[in-house]
């Protein structure tokens, strides 16, 4: 498998100002499989997405992407080998959702812009792909936080990065959306072989969709299959509560009553 585009993070302490979240990271992820990020809320997994794909400073330390420094790649070079999608809704007025996802495109254009034919097909095939015809027409918005989501989701495939970095990709979906996303991520890795890095708390659908886990843990970070992240019960370490129990066979969470 190709190394091209290999994420290689050394001896890196994230965080904000003084206040490392995450110490001493050393991690690598090999391109072309699925990754997600698990850990309580406030541990740092927004935090390592960050540091990755918006180039938030180190407090030490160094990511690579194919051996080359994050800081040394140029804005217009990033934006064609990743794309991301945070939590947070931007606040957009006036432009509908064909809009929006268009935008994806822009770092494929010429200096003036331009959007070909082909720049415009893509964008029909990603918005069927993403079930969003109903909705390319109406005001970003006034769309619902789960409609906006998926339009935003799009907006990043839209971009044709071989890179994926996703917050919380299902936040705000209902169970049937959760499950259309999760099996279009799962389709893009395989059909594009795309690398994709999400965080999340949905355990039965990381379960289902990941290939490798990211345990984020008390400032530090561990790599594991899913295979180890079972056997090992790693979950009960991060999802630790007397009130739930987790099946290992259907990967699923069951609240106990008390």
């Amino acid at each position: 498998m190709s190394q091209e585009f290999d994420i290689t993070i050394k001896n890196a302490d994230l965080g904000y100002s003084k206040r490392a979240v995450i110490k001493g990271l050393n991690l690598e992820l090999r391109s072309g499989f699925i990754y997600t990020i698990f850990g309580k809320n406030g541990s740092g997994k927004t935090t390592l997405l960050k540091s990755i794909l918006t180039g938030l400073p180190l407090m030490s330390g160094e990511i690579a992407i194919g051996g080359k420094s994050l800081r040394k790649i140029i804005n217009s070079e990033k934006a064609k080998i990743m794309a991301g999608v945070f939590t947070y809704r931007p606040h957009i007025a006036n432009m509908t959702a064909f809009d929006f996802i268009l935008f994806g495109r822009y770092p494929f254009t010429n200096w003036m812009g331009k959007i070909s034919d082909k720049d415009m097909s893509r964008i029909e095939t990603i918005i069927d792909q993403c079930g969003l015809s109903e909705l390319k027409d109406r005001k970003f918005n006034e769309l619902s936080d789960g409609e906006a989501q998926k339009v935003q989701i799009a907006r990043s495939l839209a971009q044709d990065t071989p890179i994926l970095l996703l917050d919380e990709p299902s936040a705000h979906l209902d169970m049937a959306n959760k499950a259309e996303i999760f099996n279009l991520l799962k389709q893009v890795n395989k059909m594009e072989n795309k690398t994709v890095l999400f965080t999340g708390h949905d355990l039965q659908f990381s379960m289902q969709l990941a290939d490798h886990f990211i345990v984020v843990n008390d400032t530090k970070v561990s790599s594991m299959s899913k295979d180890d992240f079972i056997s090992n019960k790693v979950y009960k370490q991060i999802m630790s509560s007397e009130f739930l129990d987790f099946d290992p066979v259907t990967f699923s969470l069951k609240y106990k009553s008390t």
